[in-house]
């Protein structure tokens, strides 16, 4: 991990459920099958550092974690193509901004970054968006953004 960007995890009694899935197929000596996988977990935090401009998102943050940009000055998060970072589709980010410098959320090589209105800039400090992949090298982003 770059020296710019720190993780912690962040738990609150509504981000910490643990949701099951359906239930298995039965059991060869059992009337039913094990629980589904867990579908959610605590969300982890990673803070990019006021001497990070430009942040390449990386396949691990969109596995349930948290980016935070603590810059101040105008900062890039950059959502890279599935030969670089290999994203399924539904893949989720989530990305809030808590230093003073503007967070622009750009999309690497052959990426489309779908939003409405065309926005891409989170508006002020402690604003935040979310994304989910919804295609090949194809995001949807939404939240607190403007032009």
């Amino acid at each position: 991990m770059p020296d710019n960007i720190t993780s912690s995890v962040f738990t609150t009694a509504g981000l910490n459920q643990r949701f099951k899935g359906d239930k298995g197929e039965p059991g060869t000596q059992g009337a039913s099958g094990n629980d589904g996988a867990n579908a959610f977990g605590p969300l982890a935090i990673k803070t990019v550092n006021e001497t990070a401009t430009d942040y390449p998102l990386e396949l691990e943050d969109s596995e349930l974690k948290l980016v935070l940009t603590n810059s101040l000055v105008a900062n890039t998060v950059t959502i890279l193509n599935n030969a670089t970072v290999d994203n399924a589709i539904g893949a989720q980010i989530f990305i809030a901004a808590i230093g003073v410098g503007q967070t622009t959320i750009t999309a690497g090589s052959g990426v489309t970054i779908r939003s409405a209105g065309n926005k891409f800039k989170l508006t002020q400090t402690f604003s935040g968006i979310s994304g989910v992949q919804i295609a090949l090298d194809v995001w949807l982003i939404f939240g607190d953004l403007e032009a």
